[in-house]
């Protein structure tokens, strides 16, 4: 296991927490701290200097909030891919306006993808949108190379620029119709304020969300969003070495925060190098970017099934920020 104990990291303040990039980025690392457990440890010493400077800049929310779940599919805009799309909202049941997260799962998932980190999410304050295009839910399963077993293939299919062009005019459509049912004051979505969002995504839905905000790919000409996100969510990212590294990630200058793990090889084999899990921070300008990098954590786990997994390294669990004048910061646990 990497951890087992509880650490309230985010930003100081008081009342419902605003949209702030660096307190999501701490609320998620907390809850990888706490799914990455199976076994409890020994629960640190109040004198623990490290659980002192995490405790001193922590966030605490006045009160848990209560979920409601709704669900919904929306006729898609695109005429390349017309039908509907699945999505799912979460959010406080208490009366107010929340920010948005929009979470975007990984390949063969459903809107009920990323359960703890969407039911975390909402307690704290926050509400969730999730959307997933039919045919790289379920159904990306059971295409041509599904029935000889050339899963490597499936997903190399849906990774590449037509299935990415493909979510990005499903992303565009789905916001629209989001703003749409906000501007006509439609509950329950009257009660998101669309102009507090971040973008959140999970292995496909991160290779999303990454071209997004300013990834360049090639043949790629992502759509215009009304409201900008403020920050993104990069868990378990994918990265293509085509056309150099640092042109691909050098236009990303939005706050980003990165999580993987040194076992976070996907099951199709696309991704089976750390390496290629580390490439979007490692090549993104300096400036607001974050990485929680867990020791012996798996794909299965960074997709907040919730489902823990031990850890070879028996238990040991610690987080480091890294060093460096232009704000970079990664969190490691060894």
């Amino acid at each position: 296991m990497l951890a087992s104990w509880n650490f309230p990291l985010s930003l100081p303040g008081s009342g419902r927490p605003p949209i702030q990039f660096a307190l999501l980025a701490l609320v998620v690392l907390q809850l990888f701290f706490v799914a990455a457990c199976s076994t409890p440890r020994q629960q640190p010493s109040p004198d623990d200097p490290e659980l002192r400077r995490y405790a001193e800049r922590a966030y605490q929310p006045e009160r848990r909030h209560r979920i409601e779940s709704y669900r919904d599919r929306w006729l898609s805009q695109d005429a390349a891919a017309p039908g509907d799309i699945p999505v799912s909202l979460s959010l406080p049941g208490e009366p107010g306006r929340y920010p948005l997260i929009v979470y975007l799962p990984g390949l063969g998932e459903s809107v009920e993808a990323g359960k703890q980190w969407r039911a975390a999410w909402v307690e704290a304050g926050y509400a969730v949108l999730i959307m997933q295009p039919e045919r790289f839910g379920a159904m990306a399963l059971q295409g041509r190379y599904a029935k000889g077993a050339d899963f490597t293939s499936l997903a190399k299919e849906n990774y590449a620029a037509p299935a990415l062009a493909e979510r990005l005019r499903a992303v565009h459509s789905v916001m629209e119709e989001l703003a749409r049912r906000i501007e006509q004051q439609q509950a329950p979505y009257d009660r998101i304020d669309p102009r507090n969002w971040v973008l959140a995504g999970y292995d496909l839905g991160a290779q999303t969300v990454q071209a997004l905000i300013g990834e360049q790919v090639a043949g790629i000409e992502p759509p215009k969003l009304r409201q900008p996100p403020a920050a993104a969510m990069l868990i378990s990212p994918y990265a293509s070495a085509t056309g150099g590294l640092t042109h691909r990630f050098g236009d990303i200058k939005l706050p980003v925060f990165v999580a993987t793990a040194t076992e976070d090889s996907d099951s199709f084999g696309v991704v089976t190098s750390l390496a290629v899990r580390l490439a979007p921070f490692n090549y993104m300008p300096p400036g607001d970017k974050y990485m929680l990098l867990l020791s012996g954590g798996s794909h299965r786990l960074l997709g907040g099934s919730g489902q823990a997994e031990a850890s070879p390294d028996g238990g040991r669990g610690r987080s480091h920020r890294a060093a460096g004048a232009n704000r970079r910061r990664a969190a490691a646990c060894t």
